[in-house]
């Protein structure tokens, strides 16, 4: 029966992620360009704000369906924020697939810097665009400096913007070296950082682990927002606003881990704490 119920789940959480692209698809191609057009002589601000207020909406019914379901429990609009006005940078952590959804349902008029692979994809690459998110680059050194500079002109146009400093998700029930570019950009718009811990228990959709490897309780997804770093506190450097950042993210997650250990032998083989099959 445990394997059925298992088998069951999986294919719930495939049927939710195919029904997140055929969504964003119909976004993409039908319905975004309609709201272009009708903001078509307004602002280009308040043209991407109108765009990502309605992709928010349909973050939204993505991760209502999917705890409507028990794929897996988050509540955006359980979960306030307490944003400053204007422009900020949020960063953090990236333990599951489905963290920038997280992000945007509570929050929707965010910029975030995305993977270029994502730019490429059919489904949400023209969405991506009509909502003002900024293409990630390779990392090279040009593509750095035009990231920033996009980056920067969001935050001067008073849009805020999102980066996950690690790069990529995070390690299992951990947070991976900080990139400095998310702090740079901050230090030179002179905007606040805002730090977001997000957890998820027990442990699923994270790097490395197959979608279908699901956990046999269902997980939830919690976003708790740190004290923000405003401006007049910044280190000198960067490099040392990064590193207090990180300090206080890798604080909370060890406190996290310790008040909930990985009991499910699923989400222990997911969090790297078993060896197990990933095929």
């Amino acid at each position: 029966m445990a394997s059925v119920a298992a088998f069951v789940r999986a294919l719930v959480v495939g049927a939710f992620f195919v029904a997140f692209f055929t969504g964003a698809l119909v976004l993409s191609w039908a319905v975004l360009p309609v709201v272009q057009w009708r903001a078509r002589r307004l602002p280009e601000v308040e043209r991407l704000r109108r765009c990502q207020d309605v992709v928010g909406h349909g973050y939204r019914l993505f991760h209502f369906g999917m705890r409507f379901m028990r794929a897996l429990v988050f509540a955006p609009r359980e979960t306030p924020l307490d944003l400053p006005a204007g422009a900020f940078v949020l960063v953090a952590n990236h333990p599951t697939l489905i963290d920038v959804t997280a992000l945007l349902a509570m929050n929707p008029r965010m910029c975030v810097v995305a993977k270029p692979e994502l730019f490429r994809n059919p489904a949400v690459g023209r969405l991506l665009r009509a909502c003002g998110h900024l293409e990630g680059g390779s990392g090279a050194s040009m593509e750095g400096a035009s990231v920033m500079q996009q980056a920067l002109d969001r935050l001067a146009a008073g849009m805020p913007v999102v980066i996950f400093p690690e790069g990529t998700r995070s390690p299992p029930r951990e947070v991976g070296a900080f990139r400095r570019g998310a702090f740079e950009i901050a230090l030179r718009a002179k905007v606040p950082v805002v730090p977001v811990f997000l957890s998820c228990d027990p442990p699923t959709l994270m790097k490395g682990q197959r979608w279908y490897r699901l956990p046999k309780r269902t997980a939830r997804l919690v976003a708790e927002q740190l004290p923000t770093v405003a401006p007049a506190s910044f280190e000198p450097s960067s490099r040392a606003l990064a590193a207090r950042v990180h300090a206080s993210l890798r604080q909370r997650v060890e406190a996290f881990n310790a008040a909930h250990p990985v009991v499910d032998e699923v989400a222990a083989e997911a969090a790297g704490l078993v060896e197990g099959s990933h095929g």
